[in-house]
């Protein structure tokens, strides 16, 4: 045979025959030895064949009993059918070639509903899925903004420590969120703008504040309202508090307890938590955010740069863009900001 010639073995030898014969009488490549099984196995002047030179083959790289059952395959099969492996879409013409298909990801076995193993499913409860429903309408409707301020709580850990006593006595466990919501209800005042709502293209104003606590329950969250808040002294607002918890969690609240909130705060502090970005609870303006009291060393003196530890919170603030810009939302946190630290009983 001429070098550079294609041959199809079969035609030059026959589909039947001795098989010793005919394995002995093929050209093989003079570097792999690969014998002459098909007409896309073409040789170069040296008898190279065109797959080694492509891909620079060693003799190391060569399964060579692969090579020889094709071959064999090929021959008794009188060319009517093609070797099991070869069957394969895209196999390469050397089995031994190192640019072999990926193999495909075997998907993860599922039961006809889609779940994985180690997966179980649940329905949302219907509380569960109003949540979502008023977060996501919220998330659309209002152009969301958060600032946040750094409060030194010192006085007001010193005051809840001479008043609490007491007011347990009387049915009104004292807490940090009963200082926040005076503070921030008597701060409202000042800046009626956050005590309002949205009605389409409409700002509506609120004499009262009726003010939504938000309390925690296995099943979710809810928010029951305190009205007229702005009537009431820090031990009113801390009894009403844990009022409306008490009976949140028991599942006593009507439809009313819950409805008509202008301004709300929550208080994920409880848990540990140190930063948030509340959503606003619509069709109000804006949400208050009460973080852990921590103790951290803070400079408490700017001309003598003196430090100090502290009891530390955050309160975070989202606020509707569309009611309110930042510089009012800052005014109102810095107003509450220093009612907190300069707190008197």
């Amino acid at each position: 045979m001429q070098p550079n010639e294609t041959r199809d073995i079969l035609t030059v030898y026959g589909a039947s025959g001795d098989r010793t014969a005919i394995l002995n009488n093929l050209r093989r490549c003079s570097r792999c030895t690969l014998p002459e099984t098909h007409e896309t196995i073409l040789f170069d002047d040296e008898g190279v064949c065109n797959v080694c030179r492509q891909h620079e083959y060693r003799q190391s790289q060569i399964d060579w009993a692969a090579r020889e059952r094709d071959l064999v395959a090929l021959i008794e099969s009188g060319g009517e059918q093609q070797p099991a492996d070869s069957q394969q879409e895209d196999r390469p013409l050397h089995t031994e070639s190192p640019y072999r298909p990926e193999a495909e990801t075997e998907q993860a076995a599922s039961s006809g509903d889609g779940i994985l193993p180690g997966e179980r499913r649940e329905p949302m409860t219907p509380m569960r899925r109003r949540i979502a429903e008023h977060m996501l309408d919220s998330r659309r409707t209002s152009a969301h903004c958060t600032t946040i301020v750094e409060v030194d709580l010192h006085r007001v850990v010193e005051t809840r420590r001479e008043l609490k006593e007491g007011m347990a006595r009387r049915g009104a466990p004292l807490t940090y969120l009963a200082f926040v919501a005076s503070a921030a209800v008597a701060e409202l005042d000042r800046h009626p703008i956050l005590n309002a709502s949205i009605d389409g293209d409409e700002l509506v104003h609120h004499d009262d504040v009726n003010l939504g606590i938000a309390v925690a329950l296995d099943s979710g969250l809810i928010v029951p309202v305190i009205r007229q808040a702005q009537r009431l002294s820090l031990e009113g607002l801390a009894g009403e508090i844990a009022g409306l918890a008490q009976r949140a969690r028991a599942g006593e609240l009507e439809p009313n307890d819950v409805a008509g909130g202008t301004f709300t705060i929550t208080n994920p502090g409880q848990f540990g938590a140190v930063l948030a970005t509340p959503i606003i609870n619509q069709p109000q303006v804006a949400i208050l955010d009460l973080e852990a009291v921590v103790k951290r060393p803070v400079v408490v003196d700017d001309d003598s740069d003196a430090i100090a530890v502290r009891p530390m919170t955050n309160l975070c603030m989202s606020w509707d863009h569309r009611a309110l810009d930042g510089a009012e939302a800052a005014r109102f946190l810095s107003g509450v900001k220093d009612r907190l630290e300069g707190w008197e009983r």
